[in-house]
């Protein structure tokens, strides 16, 4: 059984995973809904009473004590990005590199030569993420940047940048340099004051190195890192053993974009997309068979619309909340939903090549901040092959179903392929999971409609707050050494 370094995983949580690569899916229970309509909770009510309808944003340092809580009430396993001994490790190692960075800029002999290879930018670049950028635009050594390049010219590469792994003694001749560049400015706020590039420099390594003792404290994974992690973790799971993952990008305490992965022994499920960077999310590039959850294999025309694939998520910060939600109700009640209301569906993508998407539970919806993302989801379980015209806003669209995707991936497969094989077996379970499937949904759908105000719905809302203040009461030290 797989363990945690610093939150031991529970052990009674291994069932028949829907994923498996075997064929025989397992037929679909039948629904036991509930006789009386939903009604909203005591602390539902008084939320949508306050004024106060805002999202909050989950920081790292939340996520121990909300995975924890989970955990304890449901059973379930969730992993953390460098909990393991491995994540362990790699969080040592960067933090052994950031040492060195830091002594490197507190030494005398080195501290400027180490700051400009760390900052110089080439001309007529410029870096969002770096704070000390020391470049021709956006910089505020702009001003200095011809006549400085000139007096480092030795030290350039043909692309303009600082040369790789320079000897001890050329780090103390770009040191001496850049220690001694005569260079003055206008101060902003008081154009009398002239202000020197060498203060500007100090003051700057000074800075430098204040952010990277905090980093110290701070670092995580690298993307890179994490999916080291991940495929260690599923090299070591048990047979029909799922875990959720959480990547924080880097940071075990701040808010940022998390990803959130289910990994199990044979697949890679990513049950939740956000519409960001590629930098901060796990793709098909970073793991070629991963199981992604998106309705755009639905969408055959969207007519005007330039707003992108719809997505669950509404806001701008409500990630961390969906996501966490999304695992904890995938995984609980011995992967109930995950093994029986979502789908692994093999399709070919819009160059042709096989990919798979993950058909949610509709108890997920609930969570949704998308009224569209949940229509496409409906009314792609509609029993016919042909497309279907739905009208969202003033937006048109044309939705394919899934019995169409399903039969147009066995006229594409090969006679003998696994896809095939697999569509044929999803095609016959089709009739009874639709029923169960929007059986529950139409429940889920009562419940959610309970939290809707005027042309938002608050129920992912309501969970934010909720979870900011579990975590604020019950709160846990970050992940690291």
């Amino acid at each position: 059984m797989l363990e945690c370094s610093t939150r031991k995983l529970n052990e009674n949580n291994i069932m028949y995973s829907f994923f498996s690569t075997a064929n025989n899916y397992p037929a679909f229970p039948e629904i036991d809904l509930e006789e009386k309509e939903p009604s909203l909770s005591t602390n539902k009510k008084i939320f949508l009473e306050q004024k106060d309808h805002r999202s909050t944003n989950l920081a790292a340092k939340n996520l121990p004590t909300l995975v924890d809580h989970y955990e304890n009430k449901h059973n379930i396993q969730i992993i953390i990005n460098g909990e393991t001994s491995l994540g362990q490790s790699l969080i040592q190692k960067n933090q052994a590199d950031i040492q060195q960075q830091i002594d490197k800029l507190k030494n005398p002999d080195i501290q400027y030569a180490s700051f400009f290879i760390e900052h110089w930018m080439r001309d007529g670049y410029c870096n969002d993420s770096d704070y000390w950028p020391i470049g021709s635009i956006d910089s505020a050594y702009s001003q200095f940047y011809n006549k400085t390049k000139k007096q480092i010219a030795a030290f350039l590469d043909a692309d303009r940048d600082i040369k790789k792994n320079l000897t001890p003694k050329q780090m103390l001749e770009l040191n001496q340099i850049c220690a001694n560049l005569p260079y003055t400015k206008p101060d902003y706020e008081n154009p009398s004051i002239l202000i020197s590039m060498k203060s500007m420099l100090d003051n700057d390594i000074k800075e430098t190195i204040k952010h990277k003792e905090k980093l110290l404290i701070t670092i995580c994974l690298t993307k890179e890192q994490a999916k080291q992690e991940i495929l260690n973790i599923q090299k070591h799971l048990e047979d029909d053993e799922p875990v959720g993952y959480i990547f924080t990008n880097k940071d075990n305490e701040h808010a940022s974009h998390f990803e959130f992965l289910i990994i199990t022994q044979d697949n890679i499920i990513k049950p939740v997309m956000w519409n960001t960077w590629a930098s901060l999310s796990f793709t098909n590039e970073d793991f070629p068979n991963m199981i992604l959850s998106t309705v755009k294999p639905f969408i055959a025309y969207n007519g005007s619309h330039q707003g992108g694939t719809p997505i669950p998520q509404g806001g701008p910060i409500e990630c961390g909340t969906l996501g966490l939600l999304y695992l904890k109700e995938l995984l609980k009640n011995s992967e109930k939903q995950l093994n029986q209301f979502a789908l692994q569906v093999p399709y070919y993508n819009d160059i042709d090549a096989l990919s798979y998407l993950f058909f949610p539970s509709p108890n997920v919806l609930r969570y949704s901040q998308s009224s569209l993302y949940n229509t496409i989801l409906k009314t792609a379980l509609t029993p016919i092959d042909e497309d279907i015209k739905i009208s969202h806003k003033g937006e048109n669209y044309t939705i394919r179903t899934l019995q169409g995707l399903l039969n147009e991936t066995i006229a594409m497969a090969g006679t003998f392929s696994k896809a095939r094989s697999q569509s044929i077996a999803l095609l016959n379970q089709l009739p009874e999971y639709r029923k169960s499937w929007l059986e529950e949904f139409e429940n889920v759908t009562k419940k959610r409609n309970l939290m809707q105000v005027d042309e938002l719905n608050l129920y992912l809302t309501y969970k934010t707050q909720h979870l900011q203040k579990l975590a604020d009461k019950n709160s846990k030290k970050p992940i690291g050494p």
